[in-house]
């Protein structure tokens, strides 16, 4: 649903614009998606602006997208694992009605479910998708945008249904640093649930961007030798050859939680 355009002295009726991601995406698991960013409202007056760059929020789930890393995005390569990410994109050009601003590459990963919201309509600071141009140093806001869901056409890795993050419980996990370039320490907990073994034992394993496990030296016995008993463990592990996009899964009796991990 589009959000009103309120105008305001900063943002004159007539330099009205909507900013928006095309909904109803389709993919499969696999396929590397554009996902392409634009204005599809443009006035008359605005149409006349040479815009120099435009900045917006980028929303989206990173346990079923992967962006790739290229020039204009290392700042949502990097994006641990957030769900949103600053961009700020150089036009240096005058915009018509439907025009596209600039398509974002990202890889779809997962199968735990199929859409996901692809979002530019919510920054960190409220709703935000700025327009500067020349003559203008403050720029205009719109607040009129919209959103696009991509939906997974097969949801399966390998041919085997991956279900992540489905019921996540009191679990957590966090990877730092991330993206790993050396070394990388996993911090796990289970919150409030009972500790280990009382629920079975943990366990947790990584995978590739198409479901394969991938065996990571010694971490995996690690954790239920040293968890039980306990609601917490740190564990530090080496990259070893691994490259690109990987998920690492932690998983306690019928919970599980799943973060996106990134090998330089």
């Amino acid at each position: 649903m589009l959000a009103a355009f309120v105008p305001s002295k900063a943002q004159p009726l007539g330099f009205a614009m909507e900013a928006f991601i095309p909904a109803n995406l389709t993919a499969k698991i696999g396929d590397t998606v554009r996902i392409p960013v634009g204005v599809r409202r443009v006035s008359a007056v605005a149409q006349q602006l040479l815009i120099d760059s435009c900045r917006f929020t980028f929303r989206f789930n990173p346990t079923v997208l992967v962006p790739l890393r290229t020039q204009p995005f290392d700042t949502l390569y990097n994006a641990n694992n957030l769900m949103e990410s600053g961009i700020t994109v150089r036009v240096n050009r005058r915009l018509r009605e439907n025009d596209e601003l600039i398509q974002i590459p990202m890889l779809v990963c997962l199968g735990d479910v199929d859409v996901t919201e692809i979002s530019i309509d919510r920054g960190l600071q409220g709703y935000t998708f700025q327009i500067f141009a020349s003559g203008m140093p403050n720029g205009f806001t719109l607040q009129t945008v919209s959103s696009g869901l991509l939906r997974v056409e097969n949801a399966v890795w390998n041919g085997i249904l991956r279900t992540v993050n489905a019921n996540s419980g009191q679990l957590s996990m966090t990877i730092s640093p991330n993206p790993i370039a050396n070394a990388s320490t996993i911090e796990l907990g289970v919150g409030n649930l009972p500790t280990p073994p009382q629920l079975g034992l943990p366990s947790l394993v990584l995978y590739s961007a198409n479901g394969r496990d991938v065996p990571l030296i010694g971490l995996t016995d690690i954790i239920p030798m040293n968890f039980l008993g306990r609601s917490s463990l740190s564990l530090r592990f080496q990259r070893g050859n691994l490259r690109g996009a990987h998920y690492a899964r932690f998983t306690y009796g019928p919970y599980s939680i799943t973060r996106l991990v990134v090998f330089e």
